[in-house]
């Protein structure tokens, strides 16, 4: 073996093996210990260590070593080998290479040698860099061995011997540094050999090509073929070394079969030479024969299941060089799955295919003369029953629906799923898939829903059935009897005219548009109904300052869910101009002005008017132009106030009462100590009873019943200040002591002791006796009337004349004047002539009478009075007079002729009336004015209403109420009696548009409380401004 110096390469096959160092007797360092290459070695090393190699190159062909050699500080050369072993199994080396990364002056040695002895100068040496030389000029560049070997030495070699030497200087420690690389290369593999003509005709050379995988120095053809034809061919015949073809460098020209084996050699990794074989079968037609001859399918089988694939059997073509083996899907076109193969290679082919799909084959036999194509085609499916898999698991289906029932013509949401299920379908629907979600549609009827899913294992099915509701009736239009006014005509100076929808059903709004016949039906003004109570709606329709002295048209209208503005009827009336000054006057005891009364006695309230045709007086409920009634015993102060003709004319006086004092007695005694068991009752007596005394009370009861038979009776005045009653002997059988307690009562101190009467019951012997007597008679109660004031309660009195027959009175209620139960009173006293009661219905009517009773058992027990009704009023407040109307125009007076302009002040009022019989505690008001309507102040209120906070704008209170939002802070006490005046000033601000009109609208709403949270809506009459001219109100009815 030659070395090149002058290259600084070498090339040999030497075995790698992980580095095992030899340490010279010089000092000696591993790259890792010394200074790094970038630095003057001037301070030398100290550790005699072996030189570590570098980790193996990533591509796994690599390894490199780093030896370095430092002067010991002589001047005398320094010489160290190193010495590296590598294990077995690592590869033949063909390549070192070497980079220099530190070399001083003078020039210090590089040497190396390969072999398998470990001593230096042995085995293939070469020289890097000469001693005392001059400097390497590659320092820090790789230099590459190449050339000086044979190609075909696989001799194995385990040593790499390296020897470095140095000088020091006077000047510098010398130094040098080399980084060692060392290349492996083995033969592994022969592979993608083929034919690329199996078969050819006379004349024609064949083709191969293969690929290899490391090194290949030796590749050797070697034929053999019909008659004794041989040959040999080598890589000295243009044979390719790795991918390549290659055509063989003669024709055939003798029909038949060729064999060819191919040899390819290469350095094995643990020394000496590896080689491949391949062999191919090349046939040579002779031109002008046949076509392959008529041959079939026989057998598709599938395998290897889940990766599937079928292999193909088929008859032999007689002729045949070659087969193609085609497949497609269904109609699809003919796909070639293998060309150019053999019988045997035909036979053996599996195809590899796609699950669950089904395939159809066929084979085209050629030669060199044509082809013929198979006489059959077969199919398979490539299913896991098919291809040897495990039997397929049974699919699973469901199906539901949500919601289920749903209501009529309303869609519920099918929805299915399904395991181990290739698809479904839900029958009726044409919905497909292995699970989804689909709506039915609106549904009037019950429907069943069907899911059916197939899989390899099988199908499966589940079924669903939305039920239905019942379809709700059809709806229903609202009716009603009978449309009304309270009375067919009103003055104009009435604030209002109630009206009223009578036998309303299925409506949830009733509407009155209101208009004169001069405004026609284009005027009307729809006013929202209320329902009064039952199926009785009504609405209060402003008359002063909104209706003039006309002939007033009022429809009525009813609206529900599903119908609108259904006609009810009608109730038109008159409004007319009053009589000249309409008088009234009011007295109490003939006093115009207040008077006094003692507490619990009564005065006479007479009253009289002129040009008036009706009158009222409250409380009491009297009604008539002119009349006189009795107060009934009061015990507070109470003003009485009479009004004419819905507010023309009023007037009150006041009724004082003084309070009470407080009551006393002197004694309280029965009629004797004793009492036998054949008398019937036993009279106790409260003695100097004081005047202020409403009741006295005598409870009594028994010692031997306890309590058990307690009966409070209620005391009867004998005379002056003496009070009895007779305890009935009845009521409290037996022999013993009975007790009788007395206590006084008044409406202002209420039970107050006086003393106590008691006696004791004996047994008495036995008489009979005849009697004949004549009874006195018992006269009966006259001059009976009822008074429903105060509120939720009925007054009852009476007139009687004393004879000593009777022992008290009795009184009875009735609800149609014809049944009567028993009495609602106890025994009343004898000089007693009222009685209060508290019914239990308010807005409800009721009847009162009275009877006399004896106080021994003789026919008549009972003497009764004629009957008396009165309506038990609720005690809430009445709002619904009150009204909202424009007074002034810029400070004038406002009629329908006045003109409003642009930036004119209107100034409003609200006049808020109670009619009691409550009072009304007010808490604030919302306005609602139309956007021409700005500016909105001078809030001011006259009566005992308060408007100190002013307007508030944007008031969450009114919002919530689906109000504006802006708020007039008046509150107060609002009474029976005077009535307040809300006002306020807003600018006319005329909008932009074009139109010559603009409609002018307010609504105030009152709110409210008295025995619960109340409000009362309040509207000012439309205004239709023509823009410069005066309102002119001629327009046909519409509904809103």
């Amino acid at each position: 073996m030659k070395l090149n110096n002058s290259t600084k390469v070498l090339l040999f096959l030497i075995p790698l093996l992980v580095g095992v160092y030899l340490i010279s007797p010089h000092r000696v360092h591993a790259a890792g210990d010394c200074p790094p290459p970038n630095q003057d070695f001037t301070d030398t090393c100290q550790e005699d260590d072996p030189p570590q190699p570098d980790p193996e190159g990533s591509d796994g062909t690599t390894k490199t070593v780093t030896t370095g050699l430092s002067s010991d500080g002589r001047n005398d050369p320094v010489t160290a080998l190193f010495l590296s072993v590598f294990p077995g199994n690592w590869g033949q080396v063909y390549q070192i290479d070497w980079q220099i990364l530190q070399n001083d002056n003078p020039s210090p040695g590089i040497e190396f040698c390969v072999n398998n002895t470990s001593a230096w100068g042995d085995g293939f040496c070469n020289t890097v860099q000469t001693y005392e030389g001059s400097p390497g000029d590659d320092t820090g560049s790789p230099s590459i061995v190449t050339g000086g070997i044979d190609s075909l030495d696989y001799t194995y070699y385990s040593h790499l011997v390296v020897r470095l030497k140095v000088h020091q200087t006077f000047f510098n420690e010398n130094d040098v540094q080399v980084k060692w690389t060392m290349h492996r290369r083995e033969f592994t593999s022969l592979d993608s050999s083929s034919l690329l003509t199996p078969s050819i005709a006379t004349g024609v050379s064949p083709q191969f090509s293969w690929t290899t995988t490391g090194t290949v120095p030796s590749r050797q053809m070697f034929m053999e073929g019909p008659n004794g034809i041989g040959g040999f061919w080598d890589d000295s015949d243009g044979m390719p070394e790795d991918t390549e073809s290659w055509s063989l460098p003669i024709a055939l020209n003798t029909p038949g079969t060729y064999i060819f084996s191919l040899r390819v050699a290469g350095p094995a990794r643990m020394g000496g030479e590896d080689f491949r074989t391949w062999d191919t079968i090349v046939t040579v037609q002779s031109s002008g024969g046949s076509p392959p001859g008529a041959f079939s399918l026989t057998n598709l089988s599938c395998f290897n299941w889940p990766n599937p694939e079928v292999e193909v059997n088929s008859s032999q073509s007689s002729g045949a060089v070659t087969y193609t083996l085609e497949r497609r899907q269904g109609s699809g076109s003919w796909a070639v799955v293998a060309s150019n193969l053999t019988y045997a290679e035909l036979d053996q082919y599996a195809d590899s295919v796609s699950k669950n799909q089904t395939y159809e084959y066929h084979i085209i036999a050629s030669n060199p003369s044509g082809s013929t194509t198979s006489s059959n085609t077969l199919s398979i499916s490539a299913t896991q029953a098919n291809c040897g898999g495990p039997p397929p698991v049974a699919p699973t289906a469901s199906i539901s629906a949500n919601p289920n029932p749903v209501d009529n013509n309303t869609a519920s949401t099918v929805s299915w799923s399904s395991t181990n299920a290739s698809s479904c379908t839900v029958a009726q629907t044409g919905w497909t898939g292995t699970s989804g979600s689909q709506s039915t549609g609106n549904l009037t009827a019950a429907s069943t829903y069907t899911v059916n899913c197939t899989g390899a294992g099988g199908s499966a099915s589940d079924s669903v059935t939305v039920d239905v509701n019942s379809a709700p009736p059809p709806p229903t239009a609202p009716t009603c009897t009978s449309a009304t006014p309270d009375e067919d005509s009103v003055y104009t100076t009435a604030p209002t005219r109630r009206t009223y929808a009578n036998g309303v059903v299925n409506a949830t709004n009733v509407w009155f548009p209101t208009f004169t016949d001069a405004q026609g039906g284009a005027g009307a003004v729809w006013y929202p109904g209320a329902i009064l109570s039952g199926n009785e709606w009504y609405v209060d329709i402003p008359v002063s300052g909104n209706l003039p002295a006309s002939h007033v048209n009022v429809h009525v209208y009813m609206t529900n869910a599903n119908f609108s503005n259904q006609w009810c009827d009608s109730a038109n009336f008159n409004v007319t101009v009053p009589p000249a000054g309409p008088t009234v006057w009011i007295k109490a005891n003939g006093q115009p002005t207040s008077i006094t009364i003692s507490n619990n006695t009564a005065a006479d309230i007479t009253w009289g008017s002129a040009n008036v045709t009706s009158c009222s007086v409250s409380p009491g409920g009297w009604t008539g132009t002119s009349g006189s009634n009795s107060t009934g015993n009061l015990t507070a102060t109470t003003t009485y106030t009479v009004n004419c003709d819905n507010g023309a004319a009023t007037a009150s006086v006041t009724v004082n009462v003084n309070a009470p004092s407080g009551m006393t007695c002197t004694s309280a005694t029965p009629d004797s100590d004793s009492i036998s068991t054949a008398q019937s009752t036993r009279r106790t007596f409260a003695n100097g009873v004081s005047g202020n005394t409403g009741m006295v009370y005598f409870p009594a009861w028994t010692d031997t019943g306890g309590q058990d038979d307690l009966i409070w009776y209620e005391g009867n005045i004998l005379s002056g200040n003496q009070w009895y009653y007779d305890i009935p002997m009845s009521a409290h059988p037996g022999t013993g002591g009975v007790n009788v307690h007395v206590y006084l009562w008044n409406g202002s101190a209420g039970f107050v002791w006086c003393d106590s009467a008691n006696f004791t019951v004996t047994a008495s012997a036995s008489l009979v006796f005849g009697i004949t007597y004549t009874a006195l008679t018992l006269n009966e109660p006259t001059g009976v009337s009822v008074s429903n004031i105060p509120c939720q309660t009925i007054t009852t009195t009476w007139s009687y004349s004393n004879n000593g027959v009777e022992n008290g009175f009795y009184v009875y209620r009735s609800i149609d004047g014809a049944t009567w139960g028993s009495p609602i009173s106890g025994l009343l006293g004898t000089g007693v002539r009222s009685y209060q009661d508290t019914p239990p219905q308010t807005n409800v009517r009721y009847y009162y009478r009275v009877s006399a009773h004896r106080g021994v058992v003789i026919d008549p027990l009972e003497a009764y009075s004629g009957s008396a009704n009165a309506m038990n009023v609720a005690c809430v407040a009445n709002l619904s007079s009150s009204s909202k109307a424009l007074i002034r125009v810029n400070g004038a007076a406002y009629s329908g002729t006045t003109v409003i302009k642009d930036g004119d002040t209107l100034t409003y009022q609200i006049t808020i009336v109670n009619d009691g019989p409550a009072n009304a505690t007010v808490n604030y008001i919302c306005d609602n004015a139309s956007g021409n309507l700005t500016d909105i102040r001078n809030l001011s209120v006259s009566g005992s209403g308060s408007a100190s906070s002013g307007i508030s704008q944007n008031n969450a209170a009114c919002l919530a109420g689906g109000n504006s939002g802006l708020r007039f802070n008046v509150s107060g006490i609002k009474n029976i009696a005077n009535n307040w005046l809300v006002t306020f000033d807003a600018t006319f601000t005329a909008s932009a548009s074009s139109g010559s009109q603009e409609i002018v609208t307010n609504c105030g709403v009152v709110y409210y409380t008295d025995s619960e949270a109340r409000s009362k809506i309040a509207c000012a009459p439309t205004i239709i401004v023509n823009k410069n001219k005066g309102q002119v109100p001629s327009f046909r009815e519409v509904a809103p």
